[in-house]
């Protein structure tokens, strides 16, 4: 507020008097007067100009008011078409991200065939075990005083139905278990030869050793 002293004023009269009373008595009467005669605002817009001072001393509250309460989801949604394309881009010409998404990755399932896979374990022990096989034949016609046990197969008892089982899912869980039988069968014969070559191994280089 800026108070305006013309020179027929009570105030200017007071500062050029001598007299310390009439100085102090018009001084207080002149700002009294001051104060009385101030022009106010009524109270709801003084408080409602006081409290947007106040808000918009903040940036984050500025930047709202003058770009609106959808900014901020508005510029979300313009990121996520973005990514949206970018990804469908790369996807289109076979290219690997150097970042990972920030979304949750797609999970990859695999689809190969169990039955495929069971074929292919078979036929791998299949051939070692005819690998092993064909080395202990080939030691034995070299060495025909030696010998080696037979293998002798296990037999798989089958399991009973249970009285709360569908004769479908009785067939499935012993199809199940005939597999797995026959998997392991076919383990511990591998393991059987690979022992006796072993053992044959041992026992010819033991002898030879002897003989010298």
């Amino acid at each position: 507020m800026s108070l305006t002293v013309s020179n027929g004023s009570p105030l200017m009269r007071a500062a050029t008097s001598k007299d310390t009373s009439l100085l102090d008595a018009s001084f207080l009467a002149a700002i009294d007067d001051a104060v009385r005669f101030e022009p106010k605002l009524p109270a709801s817009a003084l408080e409602r100009a006081l409290d947007h001072d106040t808000s918009c001393n903040c940036a984050e509250h500025r930047r709202h008011h003058y770009r609106g309460d959808d900014a901020t989801s508005l510029d979300e949604t313009k990121r996520q078409r973005r990514q949206r394309a970018i990804e469908k881009r790369n996807q289109k010409r076979h290219i690997t991200p150097q970042r990972p998404a920030l979304r949750a990755p797609t999970v990859l399932v695999d689809t190969r065939n169990n039955r495929l896979a069971s074929a292919k374990y078979r036929a791998n022990c299949r051939e070692r075990t005819h690998r092993v096989d064909a080395t202990i034949q080939e030691m034995l016609a070299r060495y025909p005083t030696y010998g080696i046990d037979a293998y002798a197969p296990t037999q798989l008892i089958k399991s009973e139905r249970r009285h709360d089982e569908s004769l479908d899912a009785y067939r499935k869980r012993t199809n199940r278990e005939a597999a797995d039988f026959s998997r392991q069968e076919q383990r511990r014969k591998l393991q059987f030869y690979k022992l006796q070559l072993q053992l044959l191994t041992t026992r010819i280089l033991s002898n030879e050793d002897d003989y010298c």
